[in-house]
């Protein structure tokens, strides 16, 4: 029997204590963003948007989830729960885990003004890899 894939704002808003609260709150307010925690489905890869548009680009194809915040001058990479705690410590590139809350937009919001997604879930759960996000930031560096 298959599985049911939920739609990318189903999927988000089970990051949520309440995904319910959530996903009602994107669902009615589709420009604005919802406060969720990082460390249940995800932990988020937290760097400069110029640093994330250079990763993106190192990434190609193999891109996951990435939002950006045009307000703060920050990009997120989704990776899987639990990276935090093994991520190595980088002021360029620091991991947020389950101490953390996010500012994150609905994922159709992808117009490229104040918080958006570069590149949103599509409900399944597919993350970054960790280890290719240590091997983009090492070649952007090895490249300067």
């Amino acid at each position: 029997m298959p599985v049911e894939q939920l739609s990318p704002v189903e999927w988000l808003s089970q990051a949520d204590p309440t995904p319910e609260h959530a996903y009602n709150w994107w669902v009615q307010h589709p420009d604005e963003i919802a406060m969720i925690p990082a460390g249940v489905l995800f932990d988020a890869v937290k760097v400069r948007l110029a640093l994330g548009d250079r990763m993106r680009a190192a990434l190609g194809a193999s891109s996951g989830p990435v939002f950006s915040d045009a307000d703060n001058g920050t990009t997120y990479f989704l990776v899987p729960p639990g990276t935090a705690a093994v991520w190595p410590a980088d002021k360029e590139a620091a991991c947020l885990g389950a101490e953390a809350w996010l500012w994150v937009p609905v994922p159709s919001r992808i117009q490229r003004t104040h918080s958006y997604w570069d590149t949103p879930p599509d409900g399944s759960g597919a993350l970054h890899d960790p280890q290719a996000l240590l091997d983009a930031l090492a070649t952007i560096r090895g490249a300067s």
